[in-house]
């Protein structure tokens, strides 16, 4: 069944929720929303809305952070980690442009963002568990409701939509 038909489908009350989350993964930016729709609804395992509502989290530090690049720059010499200060003062001073600066320290922030949702999703992904006489603890993110009980829903799959958070 097309999502197009999945969608007419529901009854009054469904249908009437459908809606709704399809306006909050409009909210998100979701670039489909309603596929978005289709599997918080669907997948009984799977949490859609809170996963995309991490990586929009994601994505809104990635760019508000940057809104006013020179003051950023500055603010990054003056309180800065001591190093970090002195390399963007050396760029600054070797005439690179305060865009092309916050293009590097964005590339830094992202790569980041990227291998800790890289972590968070494969608990495994350190290969601490070949060594076989140690047992090491796993880990899982997991949706809770608005009270902050857990659902019992995962939220899977974050490194899917990484692209998205770049853009």
């Amino acid at each position: 069944m097309e999502k197009e038909d999945w969608l007419e489908s529901l009854d009054k009350d469904n249908r009437e929720k459908a809606d709704n989350l399809i306006i909050a993964f409009e909210k998100l930016g979701h670039p489909n929303p309603l596929y978005g729709t289709f599997m918080e609804m669907t997948d009984k395992n799977s949490a859609e809305l809170a996963r995309f509502r991490f990586l929009y989290g994601l994505k809104r530090s990635l760019n508000s952070d940057f809104d006013d690049p020179e003051k950023y720059v500055n603010d990054l010499i003056k309180h800065g980690y001591p190093d970090t200060k002195e390399v963007i003062k050396k760029m600054v001073d070797a005439d690179i442009s305060v865009n092309e600066i916050i293009s590097v320290v964005k590339s830094f922030f992202w790569d980041g963002m990227y291998w800790t949702v890289q972590q968070i999703g494969d608990p495994d992904f350190d290969n601490l568990d070949r060594d076989k006489n140690i047992r090491f603890p796993k880990w899982s993110l997991q949706e809770v409701d608005e009270k902050g009980k857990l659902t019992g829903r995962g939220v899977y799959n974050l490194n899917d939509d990484m692209s998205w958070v770049k853009k």
